[in-house]
């Protein structure tokens, strides 16, 4: 519900007919949206004004004039300079820019309806409608134009505005109401609230009360979810790549392996085992062999004079060291080469 417009500090109400040189002005305000009031206000007078009125001040509003008579002769100001003005006839409609302080000096007799719309009330009706307005109403200014809408209610808003009481200020809401969504179908630029390609409003909405729901249930409570950053892995450090083709063996593979038993030491090794860095010192063949075939091997191994070992150590521990150079470490039975060596 609307109230009076008395004493209000927006371009409505006394602040505007004070600006026109004028008492005690027929206005309604209505305060029902969050983003800011609407207004009518009547400014009639049987003379002409004095001097050119006074500055409104700035302010994120517009005003909409309906013309109730004719204004055959006026002048307009916008940002401080004149701008050429023609003849305003009754029933033609007129938008003004509140950022830019618009200025009238009329020099006859006068009668008009002025809407007072708030840029923020406009993008809240707006994004009530599912659109998105970017604050900015398309006109020239000093330029009056038949708008019918705007034209028929304020023909309708005239004698509820001059009769007053409840009932006609919730009528006077609907009209308010209708003319700001007019304005802005016309001259404003409506565009998509949400992206094309995604949820609408109501599956937004059903979304977030079925993840509200999960987390009600305990699966993910919010009290763990503030506060909390993700955890990224340590950083390891990075190892440059091994260049295969400049690795050199660091020994020569066993004699059994090249083909040639009487390979010598620090003969070039295979291709195949080229760079191939894991090495290690080559165990006794009895290390890898069941308890009672290492001793048997490890005693042969003593006899033959391979290592040295005894034959009271049992696993044949060696006592003096390997007399074969190092070499890849052989994996699995032994071959029939290495039961002849051995």
């Amino acid at each position: 519900m609307g109230e009076p417009g008395q004493g209000a500090a927006g371009a409505y109400g006394e602040h505007l007919a004070d600006r026109f040189w004028l008492e005690r002005p027929v206005a309604y305000v209505t305060r029902s949206l969050s983003r800011g009031p609407l207004a009518v206000t009547q400014i009639r007078s049987d003379f002409p004004t004095p001097e050119p009125s006074r500055s409104i001040g700035y302010d994120e509003a517009y005003l909409i004039g309906l013309m109730v008579a004719d204004v055959p002769d006026h002048q307009l100001w916008q940002d401080g300079r004149a701008v050429r003005t023609e003849a305003f006839q009754g029933g033609n409609t007129a938008l003004y820019d509140l950022r830019r302080d618009p200025v009238s000096f009329t020099r006859t007799a006068h009668h008009s309806l002025h809407f007072y719309m708030p840029r923020g009330t406009l993008r809240e009706l707006a994004e009530r409608a599912g659109a998105r307005f970017d604050g900015e109403l398309r006109f020239r200014f000093a330029v009056a134009g038949d708008d019918p809408v705007i034209r028929m209610l304020g023909a309708a808003l005239l004698p509820a505005l001059e009769r007053g009481g409840a009932l006609s200020g919730l009528f006077l809401d609907h009209i308010l109401y209708a003319a700001a969504v007019h304005v802005l179908d016309r001259y404003g630029e409506l565009g998509p609230l949400y992206s094309t390609g995604g949820l609408t409003p109501a599956q937004v909405r059903r979304a977030t009360g079925m993840m509200d729901a999960a987390l009600g249930r305990g699966r993910f409570p919010r009290s763990a979810c503030r506060g909390v950053r993700p955890v990224r892995p340590p950083l390891r450090p990075r190892l440059p790549p091994i260049d295969r083709r400049r690795a050199v063996p660091l020994a020569d593979p066993p004699a059994h392996r090249t083909g040639n038993r009487t390979a010598r030491p620090g003969a070039s090794a295979d291709r195949r085992y080229r760079g191939r860095l894991r090495l290690r010192q080559p165990e006794p063949f009895h290390a890898r062999l069941q308890p009672r075939n290492g001793r048997i091997a490890g005693a042969m191994a003593g006899d033959a004079g391979v290592i040295g070992s005894s034959p009271d150590s049992g696993w044949g521990a060696p006592t003096r060291p390997c007399r074969r150079p190092w070499s890849f470490a052989a994996v699995g039975p032994l071959s029939p080469a290495d039961r002849a060596a051995v």
